[in-house]
Formats: C-alpha cells, sequence, structure tokens
C-alpha cells in the first residue's frame, strides 16, 4: 500500500507497467501523486493542463480530463480507482451543483498496457 505525504492511504490498483497517477483514498485531495518504481512523488493539480477552460474547480474539485491528459503527456497511467472517484467527484460536486460543462464526459486512460 502506498501512502501520501500526508500519511494517507493511495488508490492503487493495478500495475500496468509504467508510473501510476493516483490521488489519496481520502475526501479531500491537495495533490495527485506519482507512483514510479515505488517512490511516491507529490504532483499539484496545477500542473495539469486546462481542458474546457478548467483543472481544479474550488479547492479540492479536480478536472479528471485534465488529469488525463497530464498522464497522457508524460507517460504515465491513472489509476482506474482514481479516475473514478475524480470523476465522481466532479460530476456530484461540479456539474451536478453547478451546471458545469455537459462536454466533460469521457476520460481515457492513453498509456493503459
Amino acid at each position: 500500500m502506498y501512502k501520501s505525504s500526508r500519511d494517507i492511504d493511495l488508490f492503487y490498483t493495478e500495475d500496468v507497467g509504467v508510473p501510476v497517477l493516483t490521488v489519496e483514498n481520502y475526501c479531500k485531495w491537495y495533490n495527485m501523486y506519482l507512483v514510479d518504481n515505488e517512490v511516491v512523488t507529490a504532483v499539484p493539480f496545477h500542473m495539469c493542463p486546462e481542458v474546457h477552460g478548467m483543472t481544479v474547480v474550488g479547492d479540492h474539485i479536480v478536472n479528471p480530463a485534465s488529469v488525463c491528459a497530464y498522464a497522457a503527456e508524460h507517460g504515465c497511467h491513472v489509476d482506474s480507482e482514481a479516475l473514478a472517484a475524480m470523476t465522481r467527484r466532479w460530476f456530484n460536486e461540479y456539474h451536478n451543483c453547478n451546471g458545469g460543462d455537459t462536454q466533460v464526459k469521457h476520460f481515457t486512460n492513453r498509456n493503459a498496457s
């Protein structure tokens, strides 16, 4: 089990042969984390590119499409459970509550093996 810098368990459900990008298994995220050769490195969300004009909304709601774009640019894979958690939060807390961008509907891992 991998841990964040705050000693919180990370989602890590698959080893796909490339570095894995993930988040904490927790209700608020301050960073995403890259797991590469068993080394965990914090990656600030602001490192993600904007997709549909957004990366992070509010203080803890990350655009999953931005995370997938970052992963594709850096040759890593987004953990499937982390991506599911980010997507749920995006739709529950941003899209459903704030009338968010209906175009942000499909997120993919382009580097999955």
